[in-house]
């Protein structure tokens, strides 16, 4: 059994709705330019990776999905989602 995500007043319900608008953000760069996924030359099927799991993890906590279980409410904690899923980006530009 599951419940629906209350992050209580400290992080307001503006931060499901920012992680679901980054995920459809992100994801339509990842579908229109691929490379951006993985940099490097040859691309790095590594970083494509944990940038797949961090997309998938901000439209889990964007639809407001929260697990019962510690380790998957953390795998999917706005922090780990957003850090793995712009790790790429500071990569390839930093």
């Amino acid at each position: 059994m599951t419940a629906l995500a209350d992050h209580g007043p400290a992080l307001g319900p503006w931060l499901p709705r920012l992680s679901l608008i980054g995920a459809i953000g992100l994801g339509l760069a990842y579908l229109v330019q691929p490379a951006w996924l993985a940099p490097g030359d040859p691309p790095s099927h590594g970083w494509a990776t944990l940038a797949c799991l961090g997309l998938c993890a901000m439209f889990v906590h964007g639809v407001g999905f929260l697990p019962r279980a510690r380790i998957w409410r953390f795998a999917v904690h706005p922090a780990v989602a957003w850090t793995l899923a712009w790790s790429p980006f500071v990569v390839r530009w930093f």
